[in-house]
């Protein structure tokens, strides 16, 4: 054991491994081919410490030591990961930069990791960040835990607590709560979902049924306006139009066979000349 001060290196070769206690009961493993610089470490009301990674894989395991805080930082040349008691894995090699998160001790502070560029990710357990350079410019993406993500490091430090070796996470303090509220689920809602199991609305839908407005349209099948057009049918007007067919006025031309026309030549009959 070689006790480490601010400023201090730690730097392992090829197959050889190494790890660093510190006070507060947190550990950092050390990956082979690795090289880490303490910057600094302070004890006070909340740890707080400072590590260089320039190259090679560690697994940190932060503790909050008697209920207080812990905020430690790894700086890397893609960015800078905050940790605030937390398990999880590091790794750089050129310029990428991979981040797994098992496990958080409180869910509100996770792991939060800051590019170069400056925009940072959170990450929750079961995730992964994976940053590398392009155009001089670090890119990252996060995703879901692989097996394939952690085989690096569960080779050099071995299968991590927080994961299952399909890489999601166990909450292992959450089990015994979240068995008791499984009750509602396996009871009422499922087994007597009324509204799905017995859908009134669907199976007695009476107006798509019985649509009475269309098998008794009455105004369309009897349209009694239309069979018993009376003006139409028997127009009384036109069949006795009595002013035409008894035109009164027509009694006129009569006057004309009355004997007042020959009246006029009687009276104009030349008067006959006395004999001699």
């Amino acid at each position: 054991m070689i006790p480490l001060g601010d400023d201090d290196y730690a730097v392992t070769g090829n197959a050889s491994a190494g790890s660093l206690t510190l006070p507060d009961s947190s550990v950092i493993s050390i990956g082979e081919s690795t090289k880490i610089q303490l910057a600094f470490f302070n004890q006070a009301e909340s740890t707080s410490a400072k590590f260089v990674l320039y190259d090679g894989t560690i697994r940190f395991a932060i503790h909050h030591p008697q209920g207080a805080g812990a905020d430690y930082r790894f700086d890397t040349p893609t960015g800078t990961i905050a940790v605030r008691g937390t398990e999880g894995d590091i790794g750089v090699h050129g310029g990428t930069l991979q981040v797994n998160v098992y496990e958080v001790t409180d869910p509100a502070k996770p792991v939060t990791v800051t590019l170069k560029t400056g925009k940072t990710y959170a990450l929750v357990p079961g995730k992964t960040l994976a940053a590398h350079t392009e155009r001089g410019r670090p890119v990252a993406e996060v995703r879901d835990l692989s097996p394939a993500a952690m085989t690096h490091f569960n080779r050099q430090f071995g299968q991590p607590r927080g994961v299952t070796a399909a890489g999601k996470p166990r909450h292992r303090a959450s089990v015994p709560h979240a068995r008791s509220p499984e009750h509602p689920k396996t009871t009422h809602p499922k087994n007597t979902e009324h509204p799905k199991t017995t859908p009134h609305p669907k199976s007695a839908e009476h107006p798509k049924a019985t649509p009475h407005p269309k098998t008794t349209g009455h105004p369309r099948a009897t349209p009694h306006p239309k069979t018993t057009e009376h003006p139409k049918a028997a127009p009384h007007a036109k069949a006795t139009a009595h002013p035409k067919a008894t035109p009164h006025p027509h009694t006129r031309p009569e006057i004309r066979h009355t004997p007042q026309p020959h009246a006029k030549p009687s009276h104009q009959r030349p008067i006959p000349k006395p004999p001699r």
